[in-house]
């Protein structure tokens, strides 16, 4: 956040992470003036090199904040740079560093209810530092952080991403499909075109892959425009309009796959769809 989030911050009763006073100061003034008190967790910079306090500078910053009038510091967190790979060395560094962290804000007569610092990949592996909360991310969607880590519990994929056909043609020999011409048929070939693309989150980096249509993989025709891309549904001839192919999401055609086509992680492929894309939740 901004300090010019404040308000809303305060006014919605939202948990602030922080690691800058100015914007404690900005939260601490705006809860004053609706009368409110507003929480927050103080980052700590142990090795991720993202955004955080250095541990030398935690308990003087805690200080800091607890005199605020209006403001609760509720909770201290940090986050793993190498979790999910089996050699633990500098997780395990970046651990001291963080309770070290806690143990001064502790030893300046502070205390913090909620310690958190681990993530998808901590969760599973190193229970001992689970301290007061976990950070679910990748796991939440049923996929590993990385082929790395063990699997101690059963995970299942929960997000499934599908579209409809909504246009068949069939197109001869030497005619094309798509920006660039990158697809010329080789024989009389059936397309089909789904109303997807790479403003929904389903990037150009897949064209090259397929999706699932009627049990079968149709491989992609051509390159992925912005709001639409063509599949070969030639060998499936029972695919027809209205038919349900699936992105990614089955056993058989998993984000992990997608991810390898366009040379990325799993992560990245979930929170690529958009806010375009309509949401089903099923229970």
């Amino acid at each position: 956040m901004e300090p010019e989030s404040a308000r809303e911050v305060v006014d919605g009763d939202i948990t602030q992470t922080v690691c800058r006073m100015d914007l404690v100061e900005a939260l601490s003034q705006e809860a004053v003036r609706q009368g409110k008190t507003v929480k927050v967790h103080l980052t700590i910079e142990t090795g991720m090199g993202r955004i955080g306090v250095h541990p030398k500078d935690a308990a003087e910053t805690a200080k800091k904040i607890a005199a605020l009038p209006n403001v609760e510091l509720e909770g201290i967190f940090s986050h793993f740079a190498l979790a999910d790979i089996p050699d633990k060395t500098f997780t395990k560094q970046q651990v001291k560093l963080f309770k070290d962290a806690c143990d001064a804000i502790e030893a300046a007569g502070i205390h913090i209810p909620i310690k958190h610092i681990a993530e998808s990949a901590a969760i599973l592996e190193i229970p001992d530092v689970h301290f007061d909360m976990v950070r679910a991310g990748i796991i939440q969607y049923g996929l590993w952080p990385s082929d790395e880590v063990t699997r101690p519990i059963d995970l299942r994929p929960c997000m499934k991403f599908c579209a409809r056909i909504v246009y068949i043609k069939t197109i001869q020999p030497g005619e094309s499909v798509g920006y660039g011409r990158k697809f010329i048929a080789e024989r009389e070939t059936r397309i089909a075109t789904l109303p997807v693309g790479y403003a929904d989150g389903y990037i150009r980096a897949y064209a090259g892959g397929s999706v699932e249509v009627c049990g079968k993989r149709a491989p992609i025709a051509g390159r992925v425009c912005m709001d639409q891309f063509m599949i070969d549904v030639t060998d499936i001839p029972e695919a027809k309009l209205g038919d349900v192919c699936t992105l990614f999401g089955s056993d058989s055609l998993t984000a992990d796959e997608i991810a390898g086509w366009a040379n990325t992680i799993n992560y990245e492929v979930v929170c690529l769809v958009s806010e375009r894309v309509p949401r089903v939740y099923k229970g």
